[in-house]
Protein backbone atom coordinates (compact mmCIF):
# COMPACT_ATOMS: atom_id res chain seq x y z
CA UNK A 1 0.00 0.00 0.00
CA UNK A 2 1.40 3.29 -1.05
CA UNK A 3 -0.14 7.04 -0.76
CA UNK A 4 -0.33 6.89 -4.05
CA UNK A 5 -2.87 4.30 -4.06
CA UNK A 6 -5.33 6.62 -2.09
CA UNK A 7 -8.23 7.84 -3.41
CA UNK A 8 -8.81 11.79 -4.72
CA UNK A 9 -9.30 13.57 -1.06
CA UNK A 10 -12.67 15.11 -0.16
CA UNK A 11 -12.31 16.39 2.99
CA UNK A 12 -15.42 17.39 4.77
CA UNK A 13 -15.00 18.99 8.27
CA UNK A 14 -18.25 19.20 9.10
CA UNK A 15 -19.32 15.60 7.79
CA UNK A 16 -16.43 14.73 10.25
CA UNK A 17 -18.39 16.53 13.02
CA UNK A 18 -21.74 15.02 12.77
CA UNK A 19 -20.75 11.78 12.72
CA UNK A 20 -18.50 12.52 15.99
CA UNK A 21 -21.46 14.15 17.52
CA UNK A 22 -23.74 11.08 16.36
CA UNK A 23 -26.43 12.71 14.24
CA UNK A 24 -25.38 10.62 11.07
CA UNK A 25 -23.36 7.56 9.78
CA UNK A 26 -20.90 9.02 7.21
CA UNK A 27 -20.03 7.71 3.68
CA UNK A 28 -17.19 6.31 5.14
CA UNK A 29 -15.56 6.10 8.57
CA UNK A 30 -13.36 9.01 9.36
CA UNK A 31 -10.18 9.30 10.65
CA UNK A 32 -8.49 10.50 14.10
CA UNK A 33 -4.87 10.61 14.66
CA UNK A 34 -3.56 13.61 17.63
CA UNK A 35 -0.35 13.21 16.18
CA UNK A 36 1.92 11.81 12.95
CA UNK A 37 5.22 11.31 14.22
CA UNK A 38 7.69 12.85 11.76
CA UNK A 39 9.52 9.46 11.25
CA UNK A 40 6.13 7.46 9.93
CA UNK A 41 5.74 10.64 7.66
CA UNK A 42 8.86 10.06 6.17
CA UNK A 43 9.06 6.92 5.15
CA UNK A 44 5.13 7.51 3.85
CA UNK A 45 6.31 10.53 2.07
CA UNK A 46 9.44 9.68 1.06
CA UNK A 47 11.61 12.82 1.89
CA UNK A 48 12.58 14.20 5.13
CA UNK A 49 10.44 15.29 7.51
CA UNK A 50 11.62 18.22 10.33
CA UNK A 51 11.26 17.91 13.98
CA UNK A 52 8.31 18.99 15.84
CA UNK A 53 10.05 20.85 17.83
CA UNK A 54 12.54 22.51 15.44
CA UNK A 55 13.39 25.71 16.59
CA UNK A 56 13.92 27.27 13.48
CA UNK A 57 10.87 28.88 12.22
CA UNK A 58 10.97 28.27 8.48
CA UNK A 59 11.75 24.33 9.11
CA UNK A 60 8.43 24.77 11.26
CA UNK A 61 6.18 25.86 8.56
CA UNK A 62 8.00 23.17 6.51
CA UNK A 63 7.04 20.72 8.87
CA UNK A 64 3.55 22.33 9.34
CA UNK A 65 2.88 21.97 5.07
CA UNK A 66 3.39 18.01 5.35
CA UNK A 67 1.30 17.99 7.69
CA UNK A 68 -1.41 19.44 5.71
CA UNK A 69 -0.40 17.57 2.40
CA UNK A 70 0.14 14.04 4.42
CA UNK A 71 -3.33 14.28 6.45
CA UNK A 72 -4.90 15.71 3.32
CA UNK A 73 -4.24 12.52 0.62
CA UNK A 74 -4.42 10.30 3.53
CA UNK A 75 -8.04 11.49 3.86
CA UNK A 76 -8.42 12.98 7.08
CA UNK A 77 -10.84 15.81 7.43
CA UNK A 78 -8.97 17.96 9.31
CA UNK A 79 -4.98 18.89 10.25
CA UNK A 80 -3.81 18.03 13.85
CA UNK A 81 -1.85 21.30 15.22
CA UNK A 82 -0.28 20.99 18.51
CA UNK A 83 -0.29 23.78 21.37
CA UNK A 84 3.00 23.21 22.64
CA UNK A 85 4.23 22.44 26.18
CA UNK A 86 4.29 25.82 27.81
CA UNK A 87 5.65 24.63 31.25
CA UNK A 88 8.93 23.67 31.01
CA UNK A 89 9.65 20.36 33.17
CA UNK A 90 13.19 18.17 34.26
CA UNK A 91 13.42 15.76 30.92
CA UNK A 92 15.42 12.92 30.21
CA UNK A 93 16.76 11.10 27.30
CA UNK A 94 17.42 7.62 26.37
CA UNK A 95 18.23 5.44 22.94
CA UNK A 96 15.75 5.29 21.12
CA UNK A 97 15.42 1.98 20.05
CA UNK A 98 12.45 2.16 17.37
CA UNK A 99 12.41 1.06 13.71
CA UNK A 100 12.16 4.43 12.44
CA UNK A 101 14.81 5.70 15.37
CA UNK A 102 15.37 9.37 16.17
CA UNK A 103 18.49 8.90 17.92
CA UNK A 104 17.14 9.89 21.42
CA UNK A 105 13.85 9.88 22.95
CA UNK A 106 12.70 12.12 25.90
CA UNK A 107 10.47 11.12 28.62
CA UNK A 108 9.37 13.16 32.06
CA UNK A 109 11.15 12.67 34.46
CA UNK A 110 9.49 10.25 37.38
CA UNK A 111 11.05 11.36 40.40
CA UNK A 112 10.32 15.51 40.66
CA UNK A 113 10.22 18.33 38.73
CA UNK A 114 10.40 21.85 39.31
CA UNK A 115 8.04 22.29 42.02
CA UNK A 116 9.13 20.42 44.89
CA UNK A 117 8.65 22.69 48.23
CA UNK A 118 6.40 25.90 48.58
CA UNK A 119 9.47 28.16 47.64
CA UNK A 120 9.87 25.88 44.37
CA UNK A 121 6.50 27.08 43.89
CA UNK A 122 6.64 30.84 44.79
CA UNK A 123 9.83 31.11 42.50
CA UNK A 124 8.24 29.50 39.55
CA UNK A 125 7.76 32.16 36.44
CA UNK A 126 4.45 31.19 35.52
CA UNK A 127 3.17 31.53 31.29
CA UNK A 128 1.85 34.66 30.61
CA UNK A 129 -0.26 33.95 27.83
CA UNK A 130 -1.92 37.72 27.10
CA UNK A 131 0.43 38.35 24.07
CA UNK A 132 0.72 34.54 22.84
CA UNK A 133 0.94 34.36 19.24
CA UNK A 134 -0.75 31.27 17.34
CA UNK A 135 1.57 31.76 14.24
CA UNK A 136 0.86 28.14 13.52
CA UNK A 137 -2.28 27.80 13.62
CA UNK A 138 -3.06 31.29 11.42
CA UNK A 139 -0.05 29.56 9.07
CA UNK A 140 -1.89 26.19 8.72
CA UNK A 141 -5.35 27.97 8.38
CA UNK A 142 -3.84 30.09 5.37
CA UNK A 143 -2.41 26.80 3.82
CA UNK A 144 -4.68 23.75 4.25
CA UNK A 145 -7.52 22.67 1.66
CA UNK A 146 -11.02 23.72 1.19
CA UNK A 147 -13.39 21.22 3.66
CA UNK A 148 -10.56 20.63 6.57
CA UNK A 149 -10.56 22.55 10.02
CA UNK A 150 -7.74 22.29 12.44
CA UNK A 151 -7.70 19.89 15.33
CA UNK A 152 -5.98 21.97 18.01
CA UNK A 153 -4.37 19.59 20.76
CA UNK A 154 -2.75 20.61 24.05
CA UNK A 155 -1.19 18.67 27.11
CA UNK A 156 -4.33 18.60 30.13
CA UNK A 157 -4.25 19.75 34.03
CA UNK A 158 -2.86 16.74 35.52
CA UNK A 159 -0.25 15.59 32.90
CA UNK A 160 1.06 19.14 33.35
CA UNK A 161 1.31 19.33 36.98
CA UNK A 162 3.06 15.31 37.05
CA UNK A 163 5.53 17.03 34.56
CA UNK A 164 5.95 20.03 37.56
CA UNK A 165 6.17 17.79 40.05
CA UNK A 166 7.16 14.55 39.17
CA UNK A 167 4.64 11.66 39.30
CA UNK A 168 6.36 10.78 42.79
CA UNK A 169 6.68 13.82 44.19
CA UNK A 170 3.17 14.66 43.83
CA UNK A 171 2.21 11.27 45.19
CA UNK A 172 4.13 12.01 48.10
CA UNK A 173 2.84 15.67 48.34
CA UNK A 174 -0.73 14.09 48.37
CA UNK A 175 -0.17 13.47 51.77
CA UNK A 176 2.24 15.70 52.82
CA UNK A 177 1.99 18.73 51.66
CA UNK A 178 -2.17 18.56 49.80
CA UNK A 179 -2.09 22.73 50.12
CA UNK A 180 1.54 22.78 47.47
CA UNK A 181 -0.78 20.10 45.59
CA UNK A 182 -4.35 21.99 45.28
CA UNK A 183 -1.92 25.40 44.74
CA UNK A 184 -0.09 23.85 41.51
CA UNK A 185 -3.20 22.56 39.86
CA UNK A 186 -5.21 26.11 40.58
CA UNK A 187 -2.20 27.31 38.96
CA UNK A 188 -1.98 24.84 35.94
CA UNK A 189 -5.37 25.09 35.48
CA UNK A 190 -5.82 28.83 35.15
CA UNK A 191 -3.38 28.59 32.43
CA UNK A 192 -4.46 26.23 30.30
CA UNK A 193 -8.65 27.15 30.54
CA UNK A 194 -6.68 30.19 29.12
CA UNK A 195 -5.01 28.32 26.86
CA UNK A 196 -7.99 26.50 25.44
CA UNK A 197 -10.33 29.77 25.13
CA UNK A 198 -7.38 31.36 23.01
CA UNK A 199 -7.44 27.99 21.17
CA UNK A 200 -11.34 27.46 20.80
CA UNK A 201 -11.61 31.32 19.11
CA UNK A 202 -8.90 30.44 16.25
CA UNK A 203 -10.86 30.38 13.35
CA UNK A 204 -10.68 27.48 11.19
CA UNK A 205 -10.13 25.63 15.00
CA UNK A 206 -12.97 23.28 14.46
CA UNK A 207 -12.21 20.85 17.72
CA UNK A 208 -9.88 21.08 20.69
CA UNK A 209 -8.73 17.78 22.14
CA UNK A 210 -6.74 17.91 25.98
CA UNK A 211 -4.00 15.02 26.06
CA UNK A 212 -4.05 14.35 29.67
CA UNK A 213 -2.81 10.49 30.45
CA UNK A 214 -4.47 9.83 33.42
CA UNK A 215 -4.45 6.05 34.14
CA UNK A 216 -2.21 3.47 33.53
CA UNK A 217 -2.92 -0.31 31.94
CA UNK A 218 -4.99 -1.50 35.55
CA UNK A 219 -6.76 1.75 36.99
CA UNK A 220 -6.08 5.64 37.68
CA UNK A 221 -3.01 7.71 38.52
CA UNK A 222 -4.79 9.32 41.85
CA UNK A 223 -8.04 8.33 43.24
CA UNK A 224 -10.99 9.71 41.85
CA UNK A 225 -12.14 11.98 44.21
CA UNK A 226 -8.54 13.17 44.24
CA UNK A 227 -9.88 13.40 40.19
CA UNK A 228 -12.79 14.92 41.36
CA UNK A 229 -11.06 17.72 43.40
CA UNK A 230 -8.20 18.87 41.18
CA UNK A 231 -8.61 18.13 37.56
CA UNK A 232 -12.62 17.41 36.52
CA UNK A 233 -13.94 20.91 37.49
CA UNK A 234 -11.23 22.37 34.97
CA UNK A 235 -12.04 19.96 32.54
CA UNK A 236 -15.76 21.18 32.75
CA UNK A 237 -15.24 24.63 32.30
CA UNK A 238 -12.95 23.91 29.74
CA UNK A 239 -15.74 21.88 27.67
CA UNK A 240 -17.98 25.03 28.52
CA UNK A 241 -15.80 27.12 26.93
CA UNK A 242 -15.35 25.47 23.47
CA UNK A 243 -19.16 24.32 23.20
CA UNK A 244 -20.02 28.35 23.47
CA UNK A 245 -17.76 28.37 20.21
CA UNK A 246 -19.83 25.67 18.89
CA UNK A 247 -16.93 23.49 18.43
CA UNK A 248 -15.65 19.74 19.65
CA UNK A 249 -14.16 19.60 23.00
CA UNK A 250 -11.92 15.84 22.88
CA UNK A 251 -10.64 14.23 25.53
CA UNK A 252 -7.65 12.23 24.97
CA UNK A 253 -6.66 9.97 28.00
CA UNK A 254 -4.31 6.88 28.15
CA UNK A 255 -5.19 3.88 30.48
CA UNK A 256 -7.99 2.02 32.48
CA UNK A 257 -9.99 5.82 33.22
CA UNK A 258 -13.28 3.43 33.36
CA UNK A 259 -14.18 4.65 37.13
CA UNK A 260 -13.91 8.39 35.52
CA UNK A 261 -15.78 7.58 32.53
CA UNK A 262 -19.24 8.52 33.70
CA UNK A 263 -18.13 12.14 35.06
CA UNK A 264 -16.14 12.94 31.96
CA UNK A 265 -19.49 12.11 29.92
CA UNK A 266 -22.41 13.90 32.42
CA UNK A 267 -20.54 16.55 33.62
CA UNK A 268 -17.61 17.40 31.95
CA UNK A 269 -19.38 16.80 28.84
CA UNK A 270 -16.86 15.89 26.73
CA UNK A 271 -18.20 14.88 23.05
CA UNK A 272 -15.62 12.07 22.03
CA UNK A 273 -12.80 10.15 24.12
CA UNK A 274 -9.55 8.67 22.25
CA UNK A 275 -6.96 6.20 22.84
CA UNK A 276 -7.87 2.56 23.19
CA UNK A 277 -5.77 -0.17 23.86
CA UNK A 278 -7.10 -4.23 23.49
CA UNK A 279 -5.52 -5.25 26.74
CA UNK A 280 -7.21 -2.42 28.29
CA UNK A 281 -10.73 -1.35 26.82
CA UNK A 282 -11.40 -2.70 23.80
CA UNK A 283 -12.55 -0.11 21.58
CA UNK A 284 -16.29 -2.21 20.81
CA UNK A 285 -16.27 -2.82 24.90
CA UNK A 286 -16.42 1.25 25.15
CA UNK A 287 -18.85 1.71 21.77
CA UNK A 288 -20.77 -0.77 23.64
CA UNK A 289 -20.56 1.00 27.02
CA UNK A 290 -20.81 4.61 25.94
CA UNK A 291 -21.73 4.85 22.23
CA UNK A 292 -25.03 6.23 22.92
CA UNK A 293 -23.44 9.05 24.47
CA UNK A 294 -20.13 9.83 23.16
CA UNK A 295 -18.04 9.13 20.28
CA UNK A 296 -14.91 6.23 20.69
CA UNK A 297 -12.16 7.65 18.52
CA UNK A 298 -9.24 5.27 17.53
CA UNK A 299 -9.14 1.80 18.83
CA UNK A 300 -6.14 -0.68 16.36
CA UNK A 301 -3.88 -1.61 19.27
CA UNK A 302 -0.35 -0.59 19.04
CA UNK A 303 1.20 -3.47 20.05
CA UNK A 304 -0.28 -5.09 16.20
CA UNK A 305 0.59 -2.17 14.03
CA UNK A 306 4.03 -2.14 15.91
CA UNK A 307 4.69 -5.87 15.50
CA UNK A 308 1.74 -7.65 13.66
CA UNK A 309 1.43 -8.37 10.01
CA UNK A 310 -0.32 -6.33 7.42
CA UNK A 311 -3.24 -8.91 6.93
CA UNK A 312 -3.65 -9.22 11.02
CA UNK A 313 -3.62 -5.42 11.03
CA UNK A 314 -6.68 -5.38 8.41
CA UNK A 315 -8.49 -8.20 9.66
CA UNK A 316 -8.54 -6.66 13.40
CA UNK A 317 -9.60 -3.47 11.66
CA UNK A 318 -12.10 -4.47 9.79
CA UNK A 319 -13.21 -6.28 13.34
CA UNK A 320 -13.57 -2.81 14.83
CA UNK A 321 -15.32 -1.15 11.82
CA UNK A 322 -18.16 -3.59 11.58
CA UNK A 323 -19.13 -3.14 15.38
CA UNK A 324 -17.98 0.76 16.06
CA UNK A 325 -19.22 2.18 12.47
CA UNK A 326 -22.74 1.34 12.59
CA UNK A 327 -24.58 4.55 13.64
CA UNK A 328 -21.95 7.20 13.36
CA UNK A 329 -19.86 8.11 16.61
CA UNK A 330 -16.80 6.55 15.75
CA UNK A 331 -13.64 7.45 13.75
CA UNK A 332 -10.61 5.02 12.44
CA UNK A 333 -7.20 5.23 14.14
CA UNK A 334 -4.01 3.82 15.87
CA UNK A 335 -4.58 3.19 19.68
CA UNK A 336 -2.32 5.92 20.71
CA UNK A 337 -0.98 7.98 18.05
CA UNK A 338 1.06 7.17 14.79
CA UNK A 339 4.14 6.51 16.59
CA UNK A 340 7.49 6.10 15.20
CA UNK A 341 7.81 2.06 16.34
CA UNK A 342 4.76 1.20 14.49
CA UNK A 343 4.94 -0.21 11.01
CA UNK A 344 4.34 2.68 8.80
CA UNK A 345 3.19 0.01 5.96
CA UNK A 346 0.72 -1.05 8.83
CA UNK A 347 -0.61 2.00 9.66
CA UNK A 348 -1.50 2.75 5.93
CA UNK A 349 -3.28 -0.65 5.79
CA UNK A 350 -5.24 0.53 8.31
CA UNK A 351 -6.58 3.20 6.77
CA UNK A 352 -7.14 1.54 3.81
CA UNK A 353 -9.33 -0.62 5.52
CA UNK A 354 -11.09 2.24 6.38
CA UNK A 355 -11.50 4.06 2.51
CA UNK A 356 -12.71 0.64 1.75
CA UNK A 357 -15.59 0.50 4.47
CA UNK A 358 -16.96 3.40 1.98
CA UNK A 359 -21.00 2.66 2.21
Amino acid sequence: MRLEDFPTPNPDFERFKRAIMRETEPDRVPFFEIQIDPEIMAAILGEPVPSTFDPDKERIKEKLLKDIDLMYRLGYDYVTVWNMPIFPGNFMFAEDTASLSRGARPWQSESEGPISSREDFENYVWPDLSGKKYTRFEFVAEHMPDGMNMVAALPGVFETTRGLMGITGLCYKLSDDPSLVADVFERVGQVTLEAVGNLSAIEGVGAVVLADDIGFNSGLMMSPDRFREHVLPWNKTMAQTVHNKGKLFILHACGKIEKLMADFISDVGIDARHSFEDKITPIEEAKQLYGHQIAVLGGVDMDLLARGSEEAVRKRTREIISVCAPGGGFALGTGNSAANFILPENFLAMLDEGVRSRA
